[in-house]
């Protein structure tokens, strides 16, 4: 279903990503969403973090409006914010969200809300955090500096308006300096709201194509995902 049947494929070791330069547009202090299609080149053995989209500042006051890396290795995939006091992150499961060489397509969404207890302060200065997978909602492992409520990960006591910055988007790293990724990427979208668990699901298919849910579900038995080491030689 895709447009033009092209995407982009950036290197690590090249250091290649593509930046979109700072606008109104690309900032968001209520909320927001974005979306691709995603296929990881690296390894489940690599042991170096590599980041997918962010808007993120370099050096020490690393503000963050919105961010996703990973180590395959270790098994984390990171959603997170920095609102200039230490980065708050809801952690996922790279295995169970997007493997190796596997293509995925993947929603992230950030919303400025009020989280439900035990957050008790009747305020709006969390943030709810979504992550879907194939337009199903992915499930965090944990969260730090807040709280989990099923598939909902709450960063607690953050300003998303703290977060706000004007440095580039950046796709197929973390910046300019560093978290490069060998992938594949394609229909990047980026919305100034956080979609619904319904709009996720119809926004699979609308970029996908009528035949993507089963498209997908055939990648997933063709090219299972190991669930850990394995021995592959005897001496």
């Amino acid at each position: 279903g895709q447009r033009g049947k092209q995407a982009l494929r950036v290197d690590a070791g090249s250091k290649q990503f593509v930046t979109l330069p700072n606008s109104a547009d690309l900032n968001h202090k209520d909320g927001l969403s974005f979306s691709l299609f995603y296929l990881s080149l690296h390894e489940l053995d690599d042991n170096a973090s590599h980041g997918i989209v962010a808007k993120r500042r370099t050096g020490d006051n690393a503000v963050t409006n919105y961010g996703i890396n990973y180590n395959p290795k270790a098994d984390n995939y990171q959603v997170y914010v920095n609102a200039g006091d230490g980065y708050r992150i809801a952690h996922y499961s790279v295995r169970d969200v997007i493997g190796a060489r596997k293509r995925v397509f993947l929603t992230a969404t950030f919303e400025a809300a009020d989280a439900p207890a035990p957050d008790e302060d009747g305020a709006r200065d969390d943030v709810l955090i979504r992550l879907f997978v194939n337009g199903k909602l992915a499930t965090p492992s944990k969260v730090n500096q807040g709280q989990l409520a099923g598939s909902d990960a709450w960063l607690t006591d953050v300003d998303l308006t703290a977060t706000l910055n004007d440095v580039p988007l950046t796709l197929g790293a973390t910046n300019a300096e560093g978290e490069f990724t060998s992938a594949v990427i394609d229909e990047f979208s980026l919305f100034p709201r956080a979609l619904s668990p319904v709009e996720a699901a119809m926004l699979f298919v609308e970029v996908g194509g009528p035949d993507v849910v089963q498209l997908a579900e055939q990648d997933d038995k063709v090219r299972p995902q190991p669930a850990g080491p394995a021995i592959t030689a005897t001496y």
